[in-house]
């Protein structure tokens, strides 16, 4: 008998593998839109709260006017908040010769708390440029009332 059909094994072995393709593409779709979904979950922050470099530190420094303070460390301090935004949000500079992140930014999206010499709030920017071995390099400016500028500040920068 010359049969030009399908057998029950054939419609078997059909049905076996289109339920394993679905199976794996209705795995794939739903890792691509539920990563999409946490990149954009983040609001206001606008980033992926589970990446591996998402690990916020939170700086503030403590300052008793009645002591002084140290402007360096307080320069430190937002160096170290940008250099943790960096890890999260860039590799690179990406061909830049000098990025600029604001210190007012730092403060919303949580790498800054408050951030004051203990009688004026501070304002400021971090300069992030590359060094001859390209590696990136963090400058921090800040301006806090009349008690402090750092050299070179530029208020043009801060935004």
């Amino acid at each position: 008998m010359n049969e030009k059909g399908f057998g029950i094994t054939a419609v078997f072995a059909f049905a076996a593998f289109s339920i394993v393709v679905i199976f794996i593409f209705y795995n794939f779709i739903t890792e691509a839109v539920s990563g999409f979904l946490n990149v954009n979950s983040g609001i206001p922050n606008y980033h992926n709260e589970y990446s591996v470099y998402s690990e916020k530190k939170y700086n503030q420094i403590t300052n008793n006017p009645n002591n002084g303070i140290n402007y360096s460390e307080l320069e430190i301090v937002v160096e170290d908040a940008a250099r943790n935004y960096m890890q999260t949000y860039y590799a690179d500079i990406y061909g830049k010769d000098v990025l600029y992140i604001n210190v007012n930014s730092l403060e919303q999206m949580s790498y800054l708390t408050n951030l004051n010499d203990g009688t004026n709030k501070c304002n400021g920017y971090v300069e992030v440029l590359k060094d001859n071995n390209n590696l990136l390099v963090y400058n921090a400016y800040l301006k806090c009332g009349y008690s402090y500028t750092t050299y070179g500040y530029n208020a043009t920068l801060d935004k």
